[in-house]
């Protein structure tokens, strides 16, 4: 997930048309990411207390409605604890290997998902050999499953583009030569992967993924450009928020363009909207952009599910208790199935609720329980309710949870 405020720069972006719709509005990839084993801050950490595994009967809640696409969340330090090149944590593949496993019985693609935001024990990856070589370890347990699935690495950002573009190359090159011939792969592009900035964001060397990303090549021909599109003002997804009943639409069209220019697909790997009427509005008219342009977006999968989420979370759809289960996922199941919905009121562009379990607050207010609480970044508010305390999951999300650190004299 976004957790910044660096797309203010892009509030004056150019909205282009684009032409012609496809030909048919059907999907290839719909689903969730599965955020559990990427979770905590203490590395490679403790299964159990940093961190956890998806519950095996939400993904088949997901599969079992017809989602074809999981996203599953690891972090790299727990998989190769001693180093890029080092060997396997056992405990931590087992259960990985068994969560692909899992995923792919059911019929549904595994994207496997390093959320390491292009850094290894929070030090930016500069050696793309040894990333390379990470790559090739990975791919080299899956290659005879067609229906897994390779994230590069999850939203790069404060690096040079022409890095990320070497790295994503280097992953590709590492794939393929461990014999995965047959999956896809999604790269992914600096800041963010913002699929809002992906044209006029520049990097540390001032150069956009628009402006180098095309030039990865594939010789398998798989690959899937994955960007993030987050609705609120500043792009994060850090609120519940949505500027407007078609800010998602509006903030695609450049990046629509730039994908047809250069002959390329995309999906969206992460996304989500608050329970209100602006942000289901806006959901909505997104996935009717996205299917009404589906010869170059290729699907979604929403941020998130787990089971740490919590209760309250806005864009929680975790089986059971996410708060947003019951809005969203019929809207996800209808849209993998080429349903155009309704176009929104012309003039959506006030948050209401739609919930009497979910409010919108204002910047200043309080964090709820399980919600946001810090992080890098973070200017909203840090004084958890009564009774729980604010603690770092990662470096970049820290949650009000009500199992409070001990500490001792």
């Amino acid at each position: 997930m976004m957790h910044r405020s660096a797309f203010l720069l892009v509030a004056a972006i150019i909205s282009l048309d684009v032409s012609a719709a496809p030909s048919t509005p059907t999907f290839k990839f719909y689903g969730v990411n599965e955020a559990a084993a990427n979770f905590g801050t203490e590395l490679p950490g403790q299964y159990g207390v940093d961190y956890t595994w998806p519950n095996p009967d939400s993904i088949k809640n997901f599969t079992g409605q017809g989602f074809n696409t999981i996203r599953i969340g690891i972090q790299m330090e727990r998989l190769t604890p001693d180093g890029l090149t080092a060997k396997f944590d056992q405990d931590y593949l087992g259960n990985l290997t068994s969560t692909v496993d899992l995923v792919t019985s059911q019929g549904a693609y595994a994207l496997i998902d390093p959320h390491n935001y292009g850094r290894f024990y929070n030090e930016i990856i500069n050696s793309t050999a040894d990333f390379g070589t990470w790559w090739t370890n990975v791919a080299s347990l899956f290659k005879e499953n067609e229906l897994v699935m390779f994230d590069v690495n999850n939203e790069f950002w404060g690096m040079n583009t022409s890095h990320v573009f070497a790295m994503n190359q280097a992953a590709i090159n590492a794939i393929r030569a461990a014999g995965a011939t047959s999956q896809y792969i999604t790269p992914e592009g600096n800041q963010w992967t913002s699929a809002w900035g992906w044209t006029n964001i520049p990097g540390q060397d001032g150069v956009t993924n628009g402006q180098v990303m095309g030039d990865l090549v594939d010789p398998s021909n798989k690959l899937v450009y994955q960007m993030h599109h987050y609705l609120n003002s500043d792009g994060s997804g850090n609120d519940d928020s949505c500027v407007s009943a078609t800010v998602g639409s509006d903030r695609l069209k450049a990046t629509t363009t730039w994908l047809r220019d250069n002959k390329k697909v995309a999906f969206i790997g992460e996304f989500a909207g608050g329970v209100n009427d602006v942000c289901v509005s806006a959901v909505k008219d997104m996935l009717n952009y996205m299917n009404s342009n589906s010869d170059v977006w290729l699907g979604f999968t929403w941020w998130a599910a787990g089971p740490w989420w919590g209760p309250t979370h806005y864009n929680s759809i975790e089986p059971g208790e996410g708060i947003a289960y019951d809005t969203y996922v019929p809207i996800l199941r209808s849209a993998a199935n080429g349903e155009i919905f309704a176009p929104p009121p012309p003039s959506s562009t006030t948050t209401t609720d739609v919930s009497s379990s979910s409010s919108t607050s204002p910047p200043t207010a309080s964090p709820t329980l399980w919600g946001k609480c810090g992080g890098v970044g973070w200017d909203g508010p840090t004084n958890c309710p009564g009774g729980s305390c604010c603690v770092p999951q990662n470096q970049w999300y820290w949650q009000c949870v009500l199992d409070c650190p001990t500490t001792t004299a």
